[in-house]
């Protein structure tokens, strides 16, 4: 399965709403978020420019977003729980977002329950970078 333009900028602005909900952007966060924007096909210049200039950047909807298929937007879920995990503190604003995110891509809840059960049990364990969900789509 590929992922279409429109997917791979969706996922990019949905993790860069979602790096900024804690209001807090860690080193961590930003090489985790590097390193997806390499795998989309994004320049690592333009990925830290959409983190540091995140608050006032104007044009970036805080809505969630819409993929095309339930395979991408679990992906966006269970990379955006990875990313989440970078700083080892996934904050509440992030989870509820990640939860709306669910919603909006009819993404069962247990599913969502599941995984996050997952992360909180194996986070320390987890090379985050050989576990990311996009490189599936790529």
């Amino acid at each position: 399965m590929t992922i279409s333009v429109q997917d791979k900028t969706n996922y990019f602005k949905g993790l860069v709403v979602l790096i900024g909900k804690d209001k807090i952007i860690r080193d961590e966060e930003k090489q985790f978020f590097r390193t997806i924007g390499a795998i989309l096909g994004f320049d690592t210049a333009f990925c830290d420019y959409a983190v540091t200039n995140l608050a006032e950047n104007k044009f970036l909807s805080e809505n969630p977003p819409k993929f095309t298929n339930q395979d991408i937007a679990k992906a966006f879920v269970r990379d955006g729980l990875l990313m989440g995990f970078a700083d080892k503190n996934l904050h509440l604003f992030e989870l509820d977002w990640l939860e709306i995110v669910a919603k909006k891509n009819e993404i069962d809840e247990n599913w969502c329950l599941f995984k996050l059960k997952d992360f909180i049990a194996f986070a320390s364990e987890m090379d985050r970078f050989e576990f990311l969900e996009i490189r599936k789509f790529l």
